[in-house]
């Protein structure tokens, strides 16, 4: 799958949980530490593992038609276009 829990004590619905928590709330570690009952750190580390998962996902679900839907500010941006490539 795109989340390797073979070694994780943390099911994959509260990966998501603290990764949507993190956005939407746009939430301080040290607060999802004390919500989910984990450290700092663990946090960090849950919400890159997410981030990692969406960008294996992002090629086949997210993808532009063309170039040309692509919005000039990152089309022309090295920064931003590689992850927009079609």
């Amino acid at each position: 799958g795109f989340i390797d829990t073979e070694h994780m004590h943390t099911s994959v619905e509260e990966l998501l949980g603290i990764f949507l928590y993190t956005f939407a709330q746009n939430a301080r570690h040290r607060l999802l530490a004390d919500r989910f009952q984990h450290s700092t750190e663990t946090i960090c580390r849950h919400i890159k593992i997410v981030i990692r998962a969406l960008f294996k996902l992002s090629s086949s679900v997210i993808k532009p038609r063309n170039l040309q839907d692509i919005p000039g500010k990152i089309l022309n941006d090295k920064r931003f276009f590689p992850w927009f490539k079609v």
